[in-house]
C-alpha cells in the first residue's frame, strides 16, 4: 500500500458532516483521500445527508463505480442472501 493512510473518526453527528461541507476534494475510489471511516450509524445517516445535500451523488463517475460492484435489485430486496444460503 502506498500514500498516506487517513482515519476520520468523526465523534459526533455536526462533525460527520464536515467533509462533504468544506470545499476539500475527497476522490473516489480508486483515488479516495479518506483511508478509512468509522460513524455509528447516527453519523452515517449525516454523512449520507450530506452528501446528498452538497450534490456528492451527481457525477457519473460516481454511478460508474456503483456499477462495477455489481449490485442488483436482488441485494436491495434482500433476496441476494436468500440465493447464495
Amino acid at each position: 500500500m502506498s500514500g498516506t493512510l487517513v482515519l476520520f473518526e468523526p465523534t459526533s453527528v455536526p462533525k460527520a458532516r464536515i467533509v462533504f461541507e468544506n470545499p476539500v476534494e475527497l476522490g473516489l475510489f480508486p483515488n479516495n483521500s479518506i483511508s478509512v471511516v468509522t460513524p455509528n450509524i447516527f453519523e452515517l445517516k449525516a454523512m449520507y445527508e450530506a452528501a446528498h445535500d452538497y450534490g456528492r451523488f451527481e457525477g457519473s463517475q460516481w454511478w460508474a463505480i456503483l456499477d462495477s460492484f455489481g449490485i442488483t435489485s436482488q441485494f436491495r430486496h434482500g433476496t441476494f442472501l436468500a440465493m447464495r444460503l
